[in-house]
């Protein structure tokens, strides 16, 4: 099933799904199925979901504590950020990136394997010059394209020097990545 013909309700059920699967160790895949999407969908999905989450906690609140805003209108903001289908006067939210996504890129794409993501990762840092640099991280791979948290584990365990040396070479830290936010960095990766 398409992104766009899920209802707000069932892209509810499936973020929840695929937020309490990566807890338990499921992959978007066996989430997915068990909704009938693709794991690019459920990734979407999420993304999505935790965007809203994070907004309402950020944006929303910030807004309503600067500006007055009523818990009406907060309200109907949350509503908004989630998902429902509430018409309301009060003026939308800034659009994110993840709806974006959903409207943009194809839903089934060919899988991207782990080794693939990271390979990428480190052809751009050694040719990025001065330009901002990726720190390799399960959740950036995880972002690239979806992989169960034991594929990542796994992986991560077996190239651990490897994956060390290329950040410890390049000067990077975990809080690099946040330099990133807002950029669109998945195209410098070519991928």
């Amino acid at each position: 099933m398409a992104l766009k013909d899920l209802t707000p309700a069932e892209k509810s059920k499936i973020a929840l799904g695929a937020i309490v699967g990566e807890v338990l160790g499921k992959s978007t895949s066996e989430v997915g199925a068990q909704f009938g999407v693709s794991a690019k969908a459920v990734t979407t999905i999420r993304r999505q979901a935790l965007d809203a989450i994070q907004q309402s906690f950020y944006g929303v609140q910030t807004q309503a504590v600067s500006s007055g805003l009523s818990d009406d209108e907060v309200s109907a903001r949350l509503e908004k950020l989630l998902g429902h289908e509430k018409v309301s006067s009060v003026s939308p939210p800034a659009s994110n990136k993840a709806e974006k996504l959903d409207k943009d890129e194809p839903e089934d794409e060919e899988p991207i394997s782990i080794d693939e993501i990271v390979s990428a990762i480190q052809e751009y840092n050694n040719t990025a010059g001065s330009k901002k640099k990726i720190y390799i991280s399960r959740a950036i791979v995880a972002e690239v394209f979806p992989h169960s948290t034991k594929e990542l584990e796994s992986y991560f365990s077996e190239h651990k020097a490897e994956i060390a040396a290329h950040i410890e070479k390049h000067g990077l830290k975990r809080s690099t990545n946040r330099a990133l936010n807002g950029e669109d960095w998945m195209s410098w990766l070519n991928l």
